[in-house]
């Protein structure tokens, strides 16, 4: 049974409207539906507080997070391995909206259960994607993920 780590809101919901929440082993700050999906462990945070900044101070600090750190957001590694997952959905749309995609994928490696087993939001990592994970029906959820790769330990940097 696949452990899935997602990093992005709507792949979150998506897994859960897929009969998948059971799978969530860990979500991304910004993922707060459905309401269970606020009770697992959060892997994501920005790199500064937006709370009670203008916009025009979001707007600065965005800038200057993507000038020292290259992303607004990080993935809290340590907690990424201490969950253990199997698959880990992401985004490689816009490295501003969430944890860019190569933070991501450097996030997976340090899990070796998940070095080939993350999935993007992008038709380009979709072959990837298929190549690691075999999709089969399931009559009561409809979908069901099947690990073809070997498994692993998630160790920590």
């Amino acid at each position: 049974m696949a452990r899935i780590a997602s990093l992005l809101p709507s792949a979150t919901e998506i897994a859960y409207a897929l009969g998948l929440g059971d799978r969530v082993v860990g979500v991304s700050h910004g993922c707060d539906h459905p309401s269970a999906a606020r009770t697992k462990p959060v892997l994501t945070r920005p790199r500064f507080v937006p709370d009670g900044l203008s916009s025009g101070e979001v707007d600065a600090a965005v800038r200057e997070a993507l000038r020292e750190f290259g992303s607004v957001y990080e993935v809290d590694t340590e907690r990424l391995a201490a969950v253990g997952p199997d698959l880990l959905l992401t985004q490689g749309v816009c490295e501003v909206c969430a944890v860019p995609t190569r933070d991501a994928e450097a996030a997976a490696l340090l899990c070796s259960s998940m070095a080939k087993a993350s999935a993007s939001l992008n038709d380009q990592d979709r072959p990837r994607f298929d190549n690691d994970l075999q999709l089969r029906q399931e009559p009561k959820t409809g979908v069901t993920f099947e690990r073809r790769i070997g498994e692993g330990q998630c160790r920590s940097a």
